[in-house]
């Protein structure tokens, strides 16, 4: 019996580097997303005060493991108030007012595995679109629903130019089930605010979370797909 042998695929390229003195090349596996580009973005996103109306920056969730800010966005009406969270009816109309009086919540984070640069394309798209001035969809959303955004949790790993791991050298999408303090902050932070999302309902046995949306991209698939659990038709959580 002939025995297993690995194999692996090797690509080899030659460049001329004719260039003109003082400019730069970049290699990249894909199209660059840097982190500068989205503190940048957010930055713009705050300067546009009827935007901040119904956007809310409390903070950074956490300091990733080399001390960075995790940036961390809350978008809903009325979201520098404290009953942002809860439906209000001056904001409906009789025909319109859903039966709920909170808004549940959608988690969304993006980037756990830095070379997958797409997530942050469609983190900033996502973010362009629940933010518009104009879209009745993303004012309806915004009525409805309180939506929290993690658009980079790897923010190490994405500055190191890492495919994959954190600055520990970890998978990240790996460490949910039981993830170390100091080694993997952020994903005890996302935990975290999972855990401690409405305590009101969850003591009344409701789940406040509608969705945890993560943005990924693909080795070997192409295109847009999802992931995600499978309820029958006629189960509670069916969506």
């Amino acid at each position: 019996m002939t025995k297993y042998r690995p194999f692996f695929h090797q690509m080899s390229f030659t460049y001329d580097f004719d260039y003109m003195e003082g400019e730069e090349t970049y290699f990249a596996h894909s199209f660059p997303y840097t982190f500068t580009r989205l503190s940048r973005f957010i930055k713009e996103l705050k300067r546009d005060p009827e935007i901040m109306q119904y956007t809310k920056d409390p903070g950074p969730i956490c300091h990733s493991l080399s001390g960075v800010d995790v940036p961390f966005l809350i978008v809903t009406t009325r979201a520098h108030q404290e009953d942002y969270n809860l439906i209000d009816p001056d904001e409906h109309s009789k025909e319109s007012l859903p039966e709920d009086k909170s808004k549940r919540t959608v988690i969304l984070t993006a980037r756990v595995h830095p070379g997958e640069t797409n997530a942050s394309f469609m983190m900033e798209g996502f973010i362009n679109f629940i933010t518009n001035k104009t879209d009745p969809m993303a004012i309806e959303l915004r009525k409805r629903l309180v939506f929290k955004i993690l658009p980079c949790v790897n923010p190490d790993g994405v500055m190191a130019g890492n495919y994959r791991v954190s600055m520990s050298g970890n998978d990240l999408n790996r460490r949910y089930l039981n993830p170390h303090p100091k080694l993997h902050p952020i994903v005890c932070a996302v935990k975290k605010l999972i855990k401690e999302e409405r305590p009101d309902l969850q003591a009344r046995g409701e789940n406040p979370i509608l969705a945890f949306i993560d943005m990924h991209g693909h080795s070997r698939k192409k295109n847009v797909f999802m992931y995600g659990p499978e309820y029958p038709i006629h189960d509670g959580k069916y969506i």
